[in-house]
């Protein structure tokens, strides 16, 4: 394996890493650091822009998760897309199940709606932007 395979698996897993952190989060945590970025990066505050804020907090998170999957099976398997698509649909529920378990935090079938959209967009994306894989023909 070369040093930018390896480069790239490290990546995904501390982002994915990054990912569980943010899940395992207290929902006063969660609500915190939500707010913190809205004050402080935006300089906005108000309940409409912090549940803005949140929803495109999931999608960009899940969008980077993706990216980095693609990129990281892009010389590991056949195919890139399917395995991002179905690693990340698995992570995008889990990770939002997870919360079952966390004081103050609840799954939302929204949030999942949301973390869906967010890997299947960096999918896509990866899917048009990466050149296609030549097969040798036997």
């Amino acid at each position: 394996m070369t040093v930018r395979k390896i480069f790239r698996w490290i990546l995904l897993t501390l982002w994915f890493i990054f990912v569980i952190f943010l899940s395992c989060q207290s929902g006063d945590d969660s609500g915190g650091l939500s707010h913190w970025l809205a004050s402080h990066i935006f300089g906005i505050q108000g309940e409409e822009f912090h549940a803005i804020l949140r929803s495109f907090a999931h999608i960009g998170i899940h969008f980077v998760l993706a990216v980095l999957m693609y990129l990281a099976a892009y010389y590991s398997y056949d195919n890139p897309r399917t395995f991002a698509t179905i690693i990340g649909l698995i992570v995008a529920i889990s990770d939002e199940l997870l919360q079952f378990y966390i004081p103050g935090r609840y799954p939302e079938l929204i949030d999942i709606i949301y973390n869906v959209i967010g890997i299947l967009t960096g999918v896509l994306l990866c899917a048009m932007i990466a050149p296609r894989k030549v097969r040798p023909q036997f």
